[in-house]
């Protein structure tokens, strides 16, 4: 039989307390009570915090060492702060309270709990050395109003607008389009007519190409200079953006049943690229397959596509920047090059069936094609795979199986993998399992491309869309962007700094594009890194 009495403490928290057993206790018991102690335990430690917290103090691993509150904007010192100069191991920490006006919480989780922070640590991404004072200000809030912010009047409440590409941005508001730049002048008009984001004009080096608008008095395709001047009109209503200094024009045949041709400009509005002409049966070819036809240049090549009448359809090729073919359309699809192989979707000339593998820069098979699914990029030699069942694997260049499989299967036993996104600039989204009294459960974590945690992510606070189309991890402005589904809110994207991994901004509508992002709920405009309304649209109250 076991010993014990029950305590009250000044709180009015009641625990067991072991003492002397009158018999030697069996391992059942021992483990028995234990797990009581340890449960009552945490069950004090909740109420003492509490208590302390409502006189405006904290505490800090049990030990009962508080800390003093942020002042004037800047975060509390903690007694007992620690740094260690190894900022890589994953492990060191320098531990700051910050609050907001809408929390009160340790940007950096007690040794204790790495594995996983208690949930008022909100969202916690970093090597655990620096103070997150930038967390403190940006934490849940909405953009704020500056004396630098630019209103921007407007007979419209609802505008439409783009990115700013170039330095310049299309807006579409009570049905006039022009363009503006990063002080929120207007500096041109334009013709075009586009409420979709994904198809507006956007200016590149120098130049923008102008679809006509259904209700434009002009029926032809328009170049523009960066002051608005029109430098050459095509006589077609079909164009691509440019992309590189490149665009793309469809000519009309001259004749009823000739065949119009798809043609390459130049800045300048000249033809480009003659050896990369190709001949499409209609000019009545969708805005969104024109733009898909235009790809950024990567690692020195760029994909383009020729149309191929049998087929009835476009094979992918590379090209260099003076429209050399250096590897000939011969793919149904093709993605980008990075670290230095590209994935291409393979015909087969007998099956006709259609595979996914990786080539290199001279065209040559490094992988076969083996995958049903389309695999993500190559990324610090590492990329992602998925069975035609769901699970994914995560491989090297020569198809070798480095991790997995990765799926629901990962929650069979601790340190599973449940979940895990392509690498992007070394880094991954992990959903790892972990046991918690032999209760397995998920957590998140950024890791590295040895598959050790680099930081813990509060995926209830971020609403992590992993199972949708888009990739929950991606790379713009330099910077690495977790986007999230927004949950009830409406916000979706968390910035980081893609070397230390330190958040710079969360809860965005946006990833950076030229050095702002574009807001749509919390107000309509630009906002800066700080979180900060660079150009605000208003609508005119009178």
């Amino acid at each position: 039989m076991v010993k014990g009495r029950l305590i009250a403490n000044a709180a009015g928290v009641v625990f067991l307390a072991l003492a002397a057993a009158a018999t030697p206790i069996d391992a059942e018991a021992q483990g028995l009570l234990k797990k009581i102690v340890k449960n009552a335990g945490a069950a004090i430690k909740k109420e003492v915090q509490k208590d302390l917290k409502s006189k405006g103090q904290d505490i800090i691993n049990g030990s009962g060492q508080t800390s003093t509150p942020a002042t004037n904007g800047q975060p509390g010192r903690t007694v007992g702060d620690r740094q260690s100069d190894n900022v890589t191991s994953g492990t060191s920490y320098k531990r700051t309270t910050q609050t907001n006006e809408n929390y009160s919480f340790n940007a950096v989780p007690d040794e204790d709990e790495y594995v996983r922070p208690n949930y008022a640590a909100g969202l916690h991404m970093g090597t655990f050395h620096s103070s997150y004072a930038n967390l403190r200000h940006n934490y849940c809030a909405s953009p704020t109003t500056t004396s630098k912010t630019v209103h921007l009047v407007l007979e419209d409440e609802d505008p439409y607008f783009s990115d700013f590409h170039d330095g310049l941005a299309y807006v579409y508001a009570n049905g006039n389009a022009f363009y503006i730049n990063k002080d929120g002048q207007k500096v041109g008009d334009s013709n075009a007519i586009e409420s979709d984001e994904t198809l507006m004009p956007r200016y590149d080096n120098g130049v923008v190409l102008e679809r006509p608008g259904l209700r434009s008095p002009k029926q032809s395709v328009i170049l523009r200079d960066y002051q608005g001047n029109i430098i050459k009109e095509f006589n077609t209503r079909y164009c691509s953006n440019m992309v590189d200094g490149i665009g793309i024009v469809i000519i009309p045949g001259n004749g009823l049943l000739q065949p119009s041709e798809l043609r390459y400009i130049d800045t300048k509005g000249n033809f480009v690229f003659d050896n990369l002409k190709t001949s499409i049966q209609s000019t009545l070819i969708a805005e969104s397959t024109l733009e898909a036809l235009m790809r950024k240049s990567s690692e020195g090549l760029t994909a383009y596509a020729t149309y191929d009448k049998k087929l009835d359809g476009w094979l992918w090729g590379f090209r260099d920047s003076s429209g050399h073919t250096v590897i000939t359309p011969q793919f149904a699809a093709v993605k980008d090059f990075h670290d230095g192989v590209a994935a291409v979707l393979i015909i087969d000339s007998t099956s006709r069936s259609v595979k996914w593998g990786f080539i290199d820069k001279t065209g040559k098979q490094i992988i076969p094609p083996t995958f049903t699914k389309m695999p993500s990029d190559f990324d610090s030699g590492l990329a992602k795979v998925e069975t035609v069942n769901g699970d994914a694997y995560i491989i090297d260049k020569t198809g070798k199986k480095i991790k997995g499989p990765v799926g629901r299967g990962g929650y069979e036993q601790e340190g599973g993998y449940i979940y895990i996104s392509p690498f992007m600039n070394g880094y991954a989204l992990a959903e790892i399992a972990t046991d918690y009294d032999g209760d397995l459960k998920g957590d998140f974590y950024i890791v590295d491309t040895n598959f050790q945690p680099k930081s813990w992510v509060d995926s209830r606070a971020m609403s992590i869309e992993l199972y949708s189309k888009t990739p929950p991890v991606t790379v713009s402005d330099g910077m690495l962007y977790i986007i999230c589904s927004g949950g009830s809110g409406p916000h979706g994207v968390a910035c980081l700094d893609p070397v230390t991994l330190d958040v710079k901004t969360i809860h965005m509508e946006n990833p950076f594009i030229d050095g702002l992002s574009r807001v749509n709920k919390s107000g309509k405009g630009y906002v800066n890194k700080k979180n900060e309304f660079v150009i605000k649209f208003e609508r005119n109250e009178f």
